[in-house]
């Protein structure tokens, strides 16, 4: 059970809905589920598909967060953002976030760019800023069994170079990086461990020039292969 090595993990959890009452119903399903009391981050999910509006209300999603925050339910509280960058900036700017989590890899920087339109404006902020979908997510977003991530679909699955791709933008704090399997488990920590060599980008306001020219052409061409996968931009 997880719940036994409480200390060694970091939790989180993620409920995709608007209000308050919603939000506090699923962080306590979820506290359930996972057999501890408190979790370290609970988000409200996918901010760039929500009723902004509805989730910055005095009964919304982040109030509902907040409280259970008081209550001792979750250390912080935070949004995630995939799509819509718009959204996900509107949502820092209006509300004390903890942390974001977001959509970051060298494809979809030329797709919704959030590396640059809400990263930037987290860190100047304090935010806590965290990569996922590094390889793109599950392929075709689908996440009822385990399935090679969007990268493998290409036949350009450089997943050492996405993998330092995201750990090199600044001012993140980590990647949140799925497994499907202990193989890719072991992989991905082998991936992460070779990191320490370096990041493929040092800024990604200047990605272009820091990195290959191949990694920068690779990047174009899967953002035209996966298109709009998040949703609208």
């Amino acid at each position: 059970m997880l719940a036994e090595r409480r200390p060694e993990v970091l939790f989180a959890t993620k409920a995709a809905v608007d209000t308050a009452v919603d939000a506090i119903a699923n962080l306590e399903q979820s506290l359930q589920t996972l057999g501890v009391e408190q979790v370290d981050v609970a988000y409200v999910h996918n901010i760039g598909s929500r009723d902004v509006d509805r989730v910055l209300a005095e009964d919304g999603a982040l109030a509902g967060l907040r409280e259970a925050q008081r209550r001792g339910l979750t250390r912080f509280v935070g949004v995630t953002g995939h799509n819509w960058p718009q959204q996900t900036v509107g949502v820092i700017e209006a509300a004390p976030l903890d942390v974001v989590m977001l959509a970051m890899n060298y494809a979809d920087r030329y797709t919704y760019d959030l590396e640059d339109a809400a990263r930037p404006l987290a860190v100047d902020r304090g935010v806590g800023v965290v990569a996922m979908k590094v390889f793109g997510g599950a392929t075709g977003m689908q996440y009822d069994r385990p399935l090679p991530a969007a990268l493998d679909d290409t036949g350009a699955a450089d997943y050492p170079a996405a993998t330092r791709y995201a750990l090199g933008l600044a001012g993140l704090a980590t990647a949140v990086i799925g497994t499907g399997s202990l193989q890719e488990l072991e992989q991905n920590v082998a991936m992460a461990r070779g990191c320490a060599h370096g990041p493929v980008f040092a800024e990604a306001s200047s990605a272009a020039e820091a990195a290959g020219a191949g990694l920068i052409q690779a990047g174009r061409l899967l953002a035209d292969h996966w298109g709009e996968h998040f949703g609208p931009r």
